[in-house]
């Protein structure tokens, strides 16, 4: 018998389509109850999340608002207090308007300046302010409530100096006048400008006890002993409020100076004061970029900005130099019986106890060190390189010869002492130290809390993209370089 192959056609084979094996129950779309479900799913997520988005967006106008209010009132004090064209300066609430003249009926309308309201915010109390020539007395004193469509309320109070401020945002710090007598003053958040003049009185002055840094034993190799860390102090906090940027210097060129590529950045509710009575006491070059709610500059015009650089923000110029807010915290006690200078190198691990250190306090190569709460007087200095990694909470360090110095890749991360007279404050050096607070290289810095060194400079030029150098600094100057992003919040 013979074989015979069977015949198959040439060409490609026919094909089953596929959805010819699918299954009709899943091949079908949504049904009309589940179409249902979903909206009816929808509709209640929506119903959940507008009240808060609502009650949000009416908070967020009011608090626009007050700061509106605050600024045109601050500004209009100013331009009395500088005899700008020879005449008295006002603020109208219900016009939003900042005018010249002794009236806002009898203003000149040539000159006037718009900073109004938000739409939906209802305004009672004073109508307007008018600031005296030269003088800056107010024309009335009182309060200007702010009202949201929810019922919020901010108060603007205006006192007999004719300042204005928001008793909510603001702090009080005590201090001792030219005669050596105690006097509290008030500082804004918003504006970081001291609020106090003659015959406003804003309570007694704050009482404290810590105010010495006990010695300890020092804790090595991750072990921990026995060691102080100052007293206990008073439940009194006067300066955790502060926030923003204080530079005191009175005359230099640049106070404030960011080239490069820097970017600065001061959180919202902060601002800045610059005492410096030079034009150019604001300078801003190359790509660098300030971002700032308010900037009060002593100078006229007061800021300088060059190449590509970006000011953003409100600038207030001649404004009236401060004092230093923080001239009441208490410089620390040496212990009796201090540490031995702090040496942390290599890969090892330690924990510090308060105290003093003789020498400071310095880490180094991939050395990693945690700092119990407390306050740590430190003879010496701070200094963190290579990889070194220096961490702590509920801590003050006080400097007294040497200077916080931050290089390499160290890693700070530091918080706030958070009772006694150091309440807020995270570094304090030396009053009379000249010597800059040096942030360089790629290191990355976390410092909660207020940042001081009165009579030194800030020099901030490392790499870093998102360096937190504090919530406040109070000092002489502040200069930025290289391709660094700081904030202050």
């Amino acid at each position: 018998m013979r074989y015979t192959e069977p015949h198959i056609p040439p060409g490609p084979m026919p094909s089953t389509p596929r959805s010819r094996f699918v299954p009709a129950r899943l091949r079908r779309g949504f049904t009309t109850i589940e179409l249902l479900v979903v909206l009816a799913i929808i509709a209640v997520l929506a119903g959940l999340t507008f009240p808060f988005a609502r009650s949000l967006f009416f908070k967020n106008d009011l608090s626009l608002s007050a700061d509106q209010v605050n600024t045109a009132l601050n500004r209009a004090r100013t331009l009395a207090l500088e005899g700008m064209r020879g005449d008295s300066w006002g603020y109208s609430v219900e016009h939003g308007v900042i005018f010249k003249g002794a009236s806002y009926a009898m203003r000149e309308p040539a000159f006037d300046e718009s900073l109004g309201i938000v739409g939906g915010v209802a305004v009672s109390g004073i109508p307007e302010v008018t600031f005296r020539h030269i003088e800056g007395a107010p024309s009335a004193t009182g309060s200007i409530i702010l009202t949201n469509l929810q019922g919020d309320t901010v108060v603007v109070e205006i006192l007999g100096s004719g300042i204005a401020y928001d008793p909510s945002d603001g702090v009080e710090v005590c201090t001792t006048d030219d005669a050596g007598q105690p006097q509290t003053l008030l500082i804004a958040q918003s504006l970081l400008q001291i609020h106090l003049a003659q015959g406003d009185t804003l309570g007694p002055c704050p009482t404290s006890e810590e105010s010495s840094v006990s010695g300890g034993s020092s804790a090595s190799g991750g072990g921990g002993s026995s060691g102080g860390g100052g007293g206990g102090g008073s439940s009194s906090v006067p300066y955790t409020s502060l926030l923003g940027m204080v530079l005191l210097s009175s005359s230099t060129p640049g106070s404030l100076t960011l080239s490069g590529n820097a970017r600065l950045t001061v959180s919202p509710g902060g601002g800045a004061q610059i005492n410096s009575a030079n034009a150019a006491a604001v300078k801003l070059s190359g790509n660098a970029v300030l971002t700032i709610p308010t900037l009060n500059v002593g100078g006229t015009p007061g800021t300088s900005v060059s190449g590509n650089a970006v000011l953003n923000g409100t600038v207030l110029n001649g404004a009236s130099p401060v004092p230093d807010p923080l001239a009441s915290v208490p410089v620390p006690t040496p212990s009796a019986t201090p540490f031995p200078k702090a040496t942390v190198n290599g890969n090892n691990v330690r924990t510090l106890d308060p105290g003093t250190y003789n020498g400071g306090i310095a880490v180094s190569g991939n050395a990693q060190v945690t700092l119990n709460p407390g306050v740590y007087y430190l003879d010496g200095g701070l200094s963190v390189s290579g990889n070194g990694r220096l961490t702590g909470s509920d801590v003050m360090i006080y400097c007294t010869d040497g200077v916080f110095k931050l290089s390499g890749n160290g890693i700070v991360s530091l918080s706030n002492r958070t009772v006694g007279p150091y309440a807020g404050v995270t570094f304090f050096q030396e009053r009379t130290s000249t010597q800059n607070v040096q942030i360089t290289g790629n290191g990355n810095l976390d410092l909660h809390g207020i940042f001081y060194a009165r009579d030194a400079g800030f020099t901030l030029s490392g790499n870093g993209t998102s360096d937190v150098v504090g919530t406040a600094l109070v000092g002489s100057s502040l200069t930025m370089s290289g391709n660094g992003a700081f904030t202050v919040q």
